[in-house]
């Protein structure tokens, strides 16, 4: 068959008319149309995934919500579409929320659905999360048969709409430089917290300082002794008003003022020597927001600042804090009155009560992206001291065959671990003894000779001989003979725990790293544990 083609000097429309639509007819007609297509555009001829974006679609990182069967009519969506979108997730639930209506429950849900998915579950930074989509949509109205105010029936409409939200967390290419990059030199704040291997840290940062130095290039902020940053710097700023700190007229903290100086005044200057200066203190844990404003307030605001902080298991966490507040007295107090005070503690503004969970927000706060977390139990699954991540890895951030020489250079100086707690056993003895002694001065209270009261020391390093504390040795050897009772507390943390890995993004320990917390089982105590007892209460 001849091809159909437009004849000489004749202009032929795109579409052919539908006259004798044969099937022959239309094959025809399309492969022209096509051939008209591929010669008016430009198509790509072949897919090279090389030549693809380096930062991704804009679609990339993007997450719907969707609620239906809301009572509200599709204008009033408009409404709150209009006044929601292009801001902060959590900006755009203030705002609703600051229109105090009643009839704004659906879309306030709505908004903290995204929140807690885009926070617990999926790690976001809600700081980069933004609404780029509000859109309401009509639904079917509900009929109801209404008797109205004179009496007569009546068929009553109400809307049942529905709500979608989109967000986007903005990649940090889209942020701007100045929140994420900080030209100049840079200081470390390693917060700790307690029991988390600090102690080793500061020692070996107090015996390496000139080789850190020559080496790498890391200077101390601090000097003279391995607790001088708490001591110089935390410990005034927590235990002082700030207001009277910053006013040089104010009376009463003039010689505070003097020595809060001096140390900034000395770490300020190692800052202009050197590119990276580490201030450690386990102090900085129990930061305020406040205290943090403070401390921003002496530094200056030319200052980069990044912070370190470590996540042990809570269990092991508060049985070694346990013993380590309760290890150099002779009257300690037993673990159900430190339970109350753990559990009772009151929630933050975002309704966190773990300890460990208000510290990462306070952090988070104060110093926006620049939080280095890890684990703990993590780093020691791993044989890496403390000591090593800090300074290779948060501080000098090292990666590949450098960061292994550094790990190597630095594990070959550590120094072994500082304030060893006593085992719980041995603090239930001490318990144990003080009650065995109140009685027997309590027999003897009428006698000829009456018993002396019970030795008392708080938190000394020297303790007269004779006293009874939990880390000495007869104390020690006696909870090795008596009988035990362990618990497990993993499921009690594991929530706060999941949040917390979901939050920082850090690794987790492989195996669980939460040990069984024994106590003195009491309840099946003989006649010889109880001579145990008697055996280490001193003489009248």
């Amino acid at each position: 068959m001849e091809e159909l083609r437009p004849l000489a000097g004749q202009t032929r429309s795109f579409y052919f008319p539908r006259k004798l639509w044969v099937g022959w007819r239309i094959r025809l007609v399309r492969h022209r149309q096509a051939a008209c297509r591929l010669k008016r555009h430009l198509w790509p001829r072949r897919h090279d995934p090389e030549e693809e974006p380096i930062f991704g679609d804009k679609e990339d990182m993007v997450l719907s919500f969707r609620d239906e069967g809301i009572r509200i009519s599709e204008k009033k969506l408009n409404h709150y579409a209009k006044l929601m979108k292009s801001k902060q997730l959590q900006d755009a639930y203030d705002w609703i929320d600051s229109l105090a209506r009643m009839k704004s429950e659906p879309i306030l849900n709505l908004i903290q659905k995204a929140i807690d998915d885009c926070k617990n579950k999926r790690g976001w930074d809600l700081a980069r999360t933004y609404i780029i989509e509000a859109c309401p949509g009509r639904g079917q109205p509900v009929k109801s048969l209404r008797k109205h105010s004179r009496g007569v029936y009546g068929i009553m409409k109400a809307p049942r709409n529905n709500f979608l939200l989109r967000v986007r967390q903005v990649p940090l290419e889209d942020v701007s430089e100045t929140e994420r990059v900080c030209k100049g030199p840079r200081l470390v704040v390693h917060v700790g917290p307690h029991k988390t291997g600090t102690s080793a840290f500061q020692y070996f940062l107090m015996s390496n300082e000139a080789w850190l130095q020559n080496r790498w290039g890391v200077s101390l902020g601090f000097r003279g002794n391995p607790k001088a940053t708490g001591r110089d710097i935390a410990r005034p700023i927590l235990n002082s008003d700030c207001a009277e700190l910053t006013d040089g007229k104010a009376p009463g903290q003039k010689r505070t003022r003097q020595e809060l100086k001096k140390a900034f005044d000395y770490t300020k200057s190692k800052l202009e020597s050197s590119s990276i200066v580490l201030l450690s203190s386990e102090a900085f844990s129990i930061f305020s927001s406040d205290d943090w404003e403070c401390f921003s307030h002496f530094m200056g605001n030319g200052t980069c600042l990044s912070a370190v902080v470590l996540h042990r298991d809570t269990a092991n966490w508060m049985a070694s804090d346990y013993a380590e507040t309760t290890k150099n007295t002779s009257i300690p107090q037993t673990f159900a009155h430190y339970q109350t005070k753990i559990f009772g503690r009151k929630p933050d503004k975002n309704g966190e009560t773990d300890k460990q969970l208000q510290l990462l927000s306070i952090l988070e706060e104060k110093f926006s992206q620049h939080v280095v977390a890890a684990s703990y139990d993590y780093l020691k699954e791993e044989h890496c001291s403390v000591a090593a991540f800090v300074i290779c890895n948060a501080s000098l951030r090292m990666t590949g065959q450098s960061w292994k020489e550094c790990r190597d250079s630095i594990d070959s100086r550590s120094t072994a671990a500082h304030n060893l707690s006593p085992p719980r056993a041995a603090i239930d003895v001490v318990v144990l003894a003080k009650t065995a002694y109140e009685m027997k001065r309590a027999l003897r209270q009428n006698g000829a000779a009456p018993c002396k009261p019970w030795p008392v020391v708080k938190q000394t390093p020297h303790v007269p001989k004779g006293t009874l504390i939990s880390s000495s040795p007869a104390v020690l050897e006696a909870a090795k003979q008596l009988p035990l009772r362990c618990e497990s507390m993993n499921a009690t943390f594991r929530k706060a725990t999941d949040e917390w890995f979901a939050r920082t993004k850090a690794r987790r320990p492989r195996m669980a790293p939460s040990k069984p917390m024994c106590r003195l089982d009491v309840d099946n105590f003989g006649a010889e544990h109880w001579r145990v007892i008697f055996k280490l209460l001193p003489d009248c």
